[in-house]
């Protein structure tokens, strides 16, 4: 059977402005499905814009928005693993992807935590 295809990870500020590159990456084969892109965004807005803009234009058919990512270049933006520890914004981004989202399933990629002490 078939499995999942899932994108690499995108930036909700990279799809909502088009960028060319982004647009390639989301990209899939007519038979490949279910589809999904997995989303890295900190800003609640944009990752709402993005959200719809994969529901309005049936780009996929599940959403994982990453809160995983331990890269120090995510992570030093308060985004990645270290999203979780800042609750409010965590909720907000999470508000703003679930309402955009609909029916479309949205889940989301965690980890226990960023190092050792956290």
């Amino acid at each position: 059977g078939k499995g999942l295809f899932v994108s690499e990870m995108i930036t909700t500020r990279a799809l909502v402005e088009r960028n060319e590159k982004t647009m390639q990456l989301i990209h899939f084969d007519a038979t490949e499905t279910p589809r999904s892109i997995q989303l890295y965004g900190v800003d609640p807005v944009t990752v709402g814009k993005a959200v719809r803009m994969i529901v309005e234009e049936n780009l996929a058919d599940h959403i994982d928005l990453n809160f995983g990512c331990p890269v120090p270049k995510v992570t030093r933006k308060g985004g990645g693993s270290a999203l979780p520890y800042k609750r409010p914004l965590l909720r907000a981004i999470l508000r703003e992807a679930v309402s955009g989202a609909g029916d479309l399933p949205v889940t989301i990629k965690m980890r226990k935590g960023i190092d050792d002490d956290h």
